[in-house]
């Protein structure tokens, strides 16, 4: 009991001190809201004014995508990146901004410069997973367009990025970011996973389940009342901390296969933290995670994530290495066997 005890504290150590980063680049956090005991920031807005510091807001777009991340993967240190203010809540109604997806129409070529920067210093935070749960459209400056693509793409090369479609029905255009080639894009369904009504069914490579997700929203913006999300923001956030929660366990599981090996005797080969670092480096390829989300459809839409096919619900309450053979596969994927 005892030995069992200090191996749990051993692992909750491990698990506290190796947490996945996420890059929200949105309207900023208030991280006390959701009580992140992990969050950096940093605001890109031009003019530094009281109300435009990274938490110091006037909209709970982005706090409600942190939080969903961090309801997801607890394991998650959050970068926030605020490239907007968001609409204006003065007086408008919180639940009309929640469950309708940012979509910045429009030329606006200060977005494309404060996003720009902002995913340059994600970068230099190392960010594992971007989200971006907002959409633009493609009326930019030819330049401004170009620096966008360019900028995602070469962000793309090193870590993943979640991109929400817009909510503007099956017709819809292309929304930006999310039609460039290196995000993921995403659109929201039901639990059955049928498209929400206006999803934009095939400017999205993924469908994921966001309807009615319970969100807090901060305080003074509301009262203290807590809603409900049903929008493609709400999928992508669910769908980064999908990707986080995968690589947080991949490593916990690599971990506990270091302690099996340390307990074989001296012929048994040991994982080293190199070995670690490029197991999860090959999870963090957009090729690899598109097989683990493939993974997760199983046997019906090629589009619609099921994360119960990896994460049963049976299994929720059990300690975390219940789930290890599961994350062993995808750490056999991520060194070249198929899943």
């Amino acid at each position: 009991m005892a030995c069992q005890k200090k191996k749990d504290r051993a692992d909750a150590d491990y698990w506290n001190s190796h947490p996945v980063k996420v890059a929200i680049l949105d309207s900023g956090v208030i991280a006390d809201t959701v009580c992140f005991p992990a969050i950096t920031g940093a605001s890109f807005i031009e003019d530094l004014t009281e109300d435009s510091h990274w938490h110091t807001i006037t909209n709970p777009h982005g706090t409600i995508m942190a939080s969903l991340v961090r309801k997801i993967n607890p394991n998650c240190h959050i970068y926030a990146a605020r490239t907007h203010h968001g609409p204006d809540m003065q007086g408008g109604d919180v639940n009309a901004t929640i469950n309708v997806s940012l979509n910045i129409s429009g030329p606006d070529p200060s977005l494309t410069d404060f996003t720009s920067q902002a995913l340059d210093w994600a970068m230099n935070q190392e960010a594992d997973i971007i989200c971006i749960s907002w959409t633009c459209a493609k009326d930019l400056d030819e330049d401004d367009y170009t620096n966008l693509e360019n900028k995602i793409s070469d962000a793309g090369g090193k870590c993943l990025i979640f991109c929400a479609t817009g909510d503007n029905g099956p017709s819809a255009e292309k929304s930006f970011p999310a039609a460039f080639p290196s995000p993921f894009s995403i659109c929201s369904c039901s639990i059955t996973g049928i498209p929400s009504a206006n999803a934009e069914i095939e400017n999205s490579e993924f469908f994921v389940p966001a309807e009615e997700l319970f969100v807090e929203i901060p305080q003074y913006l509301n009262q203290g009342r807590n809603d409900s999300a049903n929008d493609s923001s709400a999928a992508t956030a669910v769908a980064a901390g999908l990707a986080a929660l995968i690589l947080s366990l991949a490593r916990f599981a690599f971990h506990n296969e270091q302690d099996t090996a340390q307990g074989s005797g001296d012929d048994v080969p040991k994982p080293d933290d190199h070995d670690l670092e490029e197991t999860v480096s090959r999870l963090k390829r957009r090729t690899m995670m598109e097989r683990v989300f493939k993974y997760m459809c199983g046997g019906g839409s090629e589009k619609f994530v099921q994360p119960w096919n990896v994460f049963p619900a049976e299994l929720k309450n059990e300690r975390v290495d219940a789930n290890k053979q599961r994350i062993a596969e995808f750490i056999r994927a991520a060194k070249g066997a198929k899943l």
